[in-house]
């Protein structure tokens, strides 16, 4: 071989580790991201009704409840065991400390585990909601937690997020509790 094969092969050689770097990193970055709910990174979009599951625009069915009591509920979707709940703790906290910019917005978790341990949990993550219930996930349409959801004084959910948010998402959430 001369010099000038030497070269071309040398060329092709880096070129070849380019195109498997960047094949790597995209193979890692797609299996360590949140897996989409739909179309869109489910945690930085807002998730418009598309399934039988989802439950946009369904009436959110939790017995007892009078959501004629406020305008807007936002309803925690959680479970004891989901580390990306936890990890959700201090946005939730923000959230109770900004209430007051919400108006009337009530804050409900539902969680599969009984009241008692639920608030236990809900304790360990400095989240004081106004109400804690324990309930089927799959019965109010929630496929995955945390989800969390804004229901309407009718009982009528307009607003889904699913799993640990990101910040453009956490807005999104905020801007939806603000809004009149």
């Amino acid at each position: 071989m001369n010099e000038r094969s030497y070269k071309r092969l040398d060329d092709l050689l880096k070129g070849g580790i380019v195109i498997f770097a960047v094949l790597t990193g995209y193979v890692i970055g797609r299996n360590s991201a949140p897996n989409p709910v739909s179309v869109g990174a489910a945690s930085t979009t807002t998730v418009v009704g598309n399934s039988e599951s989802d439950p946009i625009g369904h009436v959110l069915s939790l017995p007892g409840l009078d959501w004629s009591k406020s305008q807007k509920t936002l309803v925690l979707a959680l479970q004891t065991g989901c580390h990306f709940c936890s990890e959700s703790g201090p946005f939730y906290q923000q959230l109770l400390r900004e209430r007051a910019e919400f108006g009337s917005t009530r804050f409900v978790a539902v969680l599969p585990q009984s009241v008692q341990t639920s608030t236990t949990y809900l304790k360990k993550l400095g989240v004081a909601v106004d109400e804690v219930r324990q309930g089927s996930l799959t019965e109010i349409g929630v496929r995955g937690t945390p989800t969390l959801l804004i229901v309407n004084g009718s009982g009528v959910v307009s607003d889904a997020w699913y799993g640990r948010l990101q910040r453009l998402a956490e807005d999104e959430v905020v801007n939806q509790l603000k809004a009149k």
